[in-house]
């Protein structure tokens, strides 16, 4: 069996299909989050009346074990999972302080942006890395040094998500918009030594991503309000391919179509059956060498976004003099996105007697 969905029909992927991908996460996991649930702070799982107009987030930098210990347990909540490994990797939690008992309501991963991202690179109008002058391709110096260094100001947003029972009435935007508060911002600035003027994220299922989509903030720096996160393009959508997902007769399938090609050299898929980056890699060559499109697969198109707090930080990240003289105005304070947050969404009727945090042990085998 294979999953599909077409884009002209719906750009996002299907409830069923998020849930076989967590299914397929959680597989063989019980064991390992019984033991991480163990290691939580006690109370973490005692019910609790949630109140949504009394909401005071606290943002949080993991500073101690304790506080990784519940982020690491967090992002196994995502049914796609998060790379929590690269350089300038920041681990954050959202605290709400606002209830009878202080509570944890979401987390948050920063780290090192892709060196090469399309749609980031053509929303900022970064000029090309080579130049071809006559038939020779030839480096281009001062691109080079304005992508090293505006790299260096930008940020990817690897997690952005909230804690259940917290996941209602768009507190998903809520957090978002948090990834822009002071203390990440300011503790960004003082560990790493250059400006935060913007931030990269993905929606990882389908077109686009409703915590990012018509976030709209007030633009301090220039009054008005404008978008927290734009969507951007590149010149090719971003694919990605959900291979856990298919059946073992669609794997043996493309296995056979490569075997029974005299130009592809089988052994290098040898691992297709436990390793998923390769029998990512013999699916897409199996439908190479039959003609099938991937769009007409199963191919999840990747949503990209940038963000930051106006336009002037964007704008500066175009040239080295703006990053060397950035906006003095970097991020949103907390009490701002939570008004904004209350603004649209309305939450002060919404009263949640008796939630809990979610026990992953129980969904996992």
């Amino acid at each position: 069996m294979v999953f599909a969905w077409s884009p002209n029909i719906s750009s996002r992927g299907s409830v069923e299909l998020r849930n076989a991908a967590m299914a397929h996460r959680l597989r063989g996991q019980a064991a390992t989050l019984t033991t991480m649930e163990g290691l939580l702070p006690p109370g973490y799982f005692d019910p609790f009346d949630l109140d949504l107009a009394r909401i005071d987030p606290e943002v949080v930098i993991c500073a101690d074990k304790q506080d990784e210990r519940v982020f690491d347990y967090l992002v196994w909540g995502q049914s796609i999972p998060a790379d929590i490994k690269n350089f300038r990797n920041t681990k954050v939690l959202v605290f709400d302080n606002g209830q009878a008992t202080r509570r944890v309501m979401g987390a948050i991963l920063l780290k090192s942006p892709m060196y090469f991202d399309g749609a980031r690179d053509a929303h900022l109008s970064w000029p090309e890395l080579f130049t071809m002058v006559g038939d020779q391709r030839q480096k281009n110096q001062a691109a080079i040094d304005l992508r090293n260094e505006a790299l260096k100001s930008i940020y990817n947003v690897g997690v952005c998500m909230t804690a259940a029972p917290y996941g209602v009435h768009g507190m998903g935007k809520l957090i978002a918009s948090l990834c822009f508060a002071p203390a990440i911002v300011d503790h960004l600035e003082a560990k790493f030594g250059q400006p935060v003027l913007g931030m990269t994220t993905t929606g990882g299922w389908g077109g686009n991503a409703a915590q990012y989509d018509r976030l709209n903030v007030a633009e301090r720096a220039g009054g008005g309000h404008r978008p927290l996160f734009a969507r951007t393009h590149g010149a090719r959508p971003s694919l990605n391919f959900p291979v856990h997902l298919f059946s073992d007769a669609v794997m043996q399938a493309a296995m056979q179509v490569i075997r029974e090609n005299n130009t592809v050299r089988v052994r290098d898929f040898a691992d297709f059956a436990t390793d998923p980056k390769v029998a990512a890699r013999a699916f897409r060559q199996a439908c190479k060498l039959v003609g099938v499109p991937i769009r007409s697969t199963a191919a999840n198109c990747v949503a990209h976004y940038f963000g930051s707090v106006s336009d002037a930080c964007t704008d500066a990240l175009r040239t080295l003099a703006g990053i060397h003289t950035p906006p003095s105005v970097r991020s949103i304070p907390v009490a701002t996105a939570v008004a904004e947050w209350r603004s649209r969404f309305k939450p002060a009727a919404t009263f949640l007697a008796s939630s809990a945090a979610a026990r992953l042990s129980t969904q996992a085998t």
